[in-house]
């Protein structure tokens, strides 16, 4: 019975170990990638990135929608990667006008090479650009 114990709080450890891990399984057995700056910041993102084919990857962003300014993604190369979700998450707080977080999501299409340009924008005609970062991704 004791030993019976010990085995299962081993599993239940390990699972809760495992389930906090940054890569995961994703859809047909491809890798899922998920890359962010320790604060989120786009300067902390890593210049090139490479994915297999069939994978998707994701980069998780400070932002504040409620100044006007979005993640906006130009992709040099739509038949090598595409952008499958831009989805922004307000924080949990009441008080007016705090961030949140934006989530950019891309599906590793093809082998190739191709370059993404992610710029902190006011998406209307003749708005201010206030960050931007050019990553390059490399799909193999």
């Amino acid at each position: 019975m004791k030993k019976s114990i010990v085995i299962l709080v081993f599993v239940l450890v390990c699972a809760l170990f495992l389930a906090g891990c940054q890569i995961q399984l994703g859809g047909g057995g491809k890798t899922a990638i998920e890359m962010s700056g320790e604060t989120g910041d786009v300067d902390s993102l890593p210049d090139t990135v490479t994915a297999p084919v069939g994978s998707t990857f994701a980069f998780s962003l400070e932002g504040n929608a409620t100044t006007g300014y979005t993640w906006q993604v130009t992709i040099e190369d739509e038949e090598i990667v595409e952008l499958k979700s831009n989805e922004y998450v307000p924080e949990d707080s009441d008080a007016v006008g705090s961030g949140g977080i934006a989530t950019l999501t891309f599906k590793a299409l093809k082998k190739g090479e191709t370059k993404l340009t992610l710029e902190y924008a006011q998406d209307w005609e003749g708005g201010e650009v206030d960050k931007t970062k050019e990553v390059t991704v490399v799909v193999e």
